[in-house]
């Protein structure tokens, strides 16, 4: 029995349904696709995507239709639309089986997933190429294509420690995950899906393509929009575009987040080689591109971004725009943001995030937290102690303007880790995002200490190279950063940044009070967010193995002096017998044995008066 508002078309899956995880939406593509998409248009909606995305246009269109392959997958969208305002029709079959003969044509197709999974074992097996032609069929005049393309050399393929997953259904017929070889259908030799936003253009011949995205960090759920012909330029690794990528490849975890896949290779290091040789856009994981058919109509953003740190409720969404008086894409300074949405104060106990705060010109410099990788990495005490020297002050400066007193600092500076923080060249320093906020001030030594043992456990737990010996604990190096920064602490100084840091974290992930303890408990033995890359754990093996090697050689020295020390008290034992042996010796004891006991007996007599006495 069908439910109602869905119709099957042909070619549908039966009994299994697709994968919830590649699943297309977030912030960043639900907002380009309501720019591009004008309101009551009748919008096709091909492939899985994320429900918010699905609502967001069916609270805008006056007609939305769906195009599933599984039939699970269609009857669980006809009863979360059957109760709508706006009519959600669903289809459920194999892309091949629709034509502009049964649905008519479309004024938006959103294909942001992808064209990988639109065919069935029991549908014709389409190349890449004609399921795009299928599409653009259904195209009315001045429609709009919102496309997702996933680049097989990404950096997220490249960094994988584990095969891909599947995409199409050319495995057995009821298997929960279909499979198709890279580049086309096993055995037939048909084209691979374009491999840059060049190919990508000319596939789309006949449509105006308005605007081609990079999408960081990942294809079907970015965090991060820009256009891929600024990034076919060479990109200084430490301005903002490869400062937002840096970011989304290495955003906190969210609930249920930490255990991560391992990977091969930190992403961020390769993504900073790729934006630095002019391969941001080529090795990006994926592409979204916005085509016409007719004239480029409306303006799109130039670049979006939104981070997911923690719990979804603190997500925001910001657009980014080039300073007035400028001409041509924008390189890495000139950038100003704009808050899109929450338009409210999002709050969790003293924890407050205020997305206003984002507007205005983004501060130009360099990371701090990488400019403190560096100096590590070249063992730099020196450059090392003055860059923590240099952000000391700068906080005490803002506790001594926060009003509170030298010794309490405000609450947004509590949120001035070294990853949002960029420095300039004058060592002048400035939040990358200053909406976050504690409600109260806290001591400045704990701040302080909280920041720099969060520094520390990056450094531990990643791999990186640092100056001090694998002996030393993370507390250990935390106390050593405090006392290059000119304020030394201890244990229990820790102990405190510990306990702010659990707040924060469980404000962050949305965490009932019950679990503050168990967080307590982890980060006081260190465990990091998410595990090593495979190189960062190879190279921290390297190390231990070189630390080993030393304390070996460190204990053979000591135990070769050890011996030699034995061997020489053992010879000047048997001379000392040797000695007692000779009748010198003998001659000697007898001359001053009368001295001896004379002093014996001077001994007990002053022992007597004090007794008496």
């Amino acid at each position: 029995m069908l439910t109602r508002g869905m119709h099957l078309i042909g070619g549908e899956l039966v009994a299994c349904s697709d994968p919830a995880a590649p699943a297309a939406g977030g912030q960043a593509l639900r907002e380009l696709v309501e720019r591009a998409v004008p309101p009551s248009a009748h919008v096709l909606v091909a492939g899985p995507h994320r429900a918010d995305l699905v609502d967001r246009l069916a609270e805008r269109q006056a007609k939305v239709t769906c195009l599933v392959r599984s039939r699970p997958d269609a009857e669980e969208l006809a009863r979360r639309y059957a109760d709508t305002a706006a009519p959600v029709t669903i289809l459920c079959g194999a892309l091949d089986k629709l034509s502009r003969d049964l649905t008519g044509s479309y004024d938006a197709i959103i294909a942001a997933g992808g064209l990988g999974r639109l065919g069935t074992p029991d549908g014709s097996p389409l190349t890449w190429a004609e399921r795009l032609a299928r599409l653009t069929d259904l195209l009315a005049p001045g429609g709009t294509l919102v496309l997702g393309v996933e680049n097989e050399l990404g950096v997220h393929r490249l960094v994988a420690a584990e095969a891909p997953g599947p995409t199409e259904p050319y495995g057995p017929y009821d298997s929960p995950e279909p499979y198709e070889p890279p580049g086309g259908v096993r055995g037939t030799g048909q084209e691979p899906v374009p491999a840059g936003p060049g190919e990508l253009a000319t596939a789309l011949a006949g449509l105006a393509v308005d605007r081609c995205y990079a999408a960081y960090p990942d294809p079907a759920l970015p965090t991060v929009l820009l256009p891929a012909e600024l990034l076919d330029r060479r990109q200084d690794p430490h301005e903002l575009p490869a400062l937002l990528i840096s970011a989304a490849l290495s955003g906190d975890p969210g609930p249920g987040e930490r255990d991560r896949p391992p990977v091969l290779a930190d992403p961020r290091r390769l993504t900073a080689s790729a934006l630095a040789r002019g391969l941001g856009a080529a090795l990006a994981p994926g592409w979204i591109v916005v085509a016409r058919r007719g004239l480029v109509a409306g303006e799109l953003p130039l670049a979006l971004g939104a981070d997911a740190a923690g719990a979804a409720r603190w997500s925001a969404l910001w657009e980014l725009q080039r300073d007035e008086g400028q001409h041509g894409l924008p390189g890495g300074a000139g950038w100003r943001r704009t808050a899109v949405r929450p338009r409210g104060v999002m709050a969790c106990g003293r924890v407050t995030r205020d997305p206003a705060r984002l507007a205005g010109a983004v501060p130009p410099g360099r990371s701090f937290d990488e400019l403190l990788l560096a100096a590590c990495a070249r063992a730099d005490l020196p450059g090392l102690r003055g860059l923590l020297g240099s952000y000391a002050r700068w906080l005490a400066d803002g506790a001594a303007a926060g009003g509170d007193g030298p010794d309490r600092l405000p609450g947004h500076l509590v949120f001035a880790d070294t990853t949002n923080v960029v420095v300039d060249g004058d060592r002048r320093f400035a939040l990358l995002d200053p909406s976050w906020e504690l409600a109260e001030p806290v001591p400045f030594r704990t701040a302080l200490a909280r920041t720099l043992r969060r520094f520390a456990l990056r450094l531990v737990s990643e791999g990186h190279p640092h100056p001090w010996p694998s002996t030393l604990d993370l507390d250990g190096i935390a106390l050593t950063l405090l006392a290059m920064a000119g304020h030394p602490g201890d244990r229990g100084l820790l102990g405190e940044a510990v306990r702010l840091e659990a707040e924060i974290v469980a404000a962050r992930e949305g965490l009932p009070g019950h679990e503050e303890a168990r967080l307590i408990a982890e980060l006081e033995h260190g465990v990091p967010c998410r595990p090593p890359s495979h190189r960062d754990a190879l190279r921290a093996a390297r190390k231990l193995a070189d630390d080993l090697r030393q304390e070996r050689g460190r204990a053979e020295w000591l135990d070769d002096r050890l011996r030699e020390a034995e061997a020489t008290i053992a010879k000047r034992q048997a001379e000392v017998r040797a000695l007692r042996r000779s009748a010198s010796f003998r001659v000697g004891r007898m001359i001053t044995c009368p001295v001896r006991l004379a002093r014996r007996a001077a001994r007990r007599r002053r022992r007597h008066g004090r007794a008496a006495t």
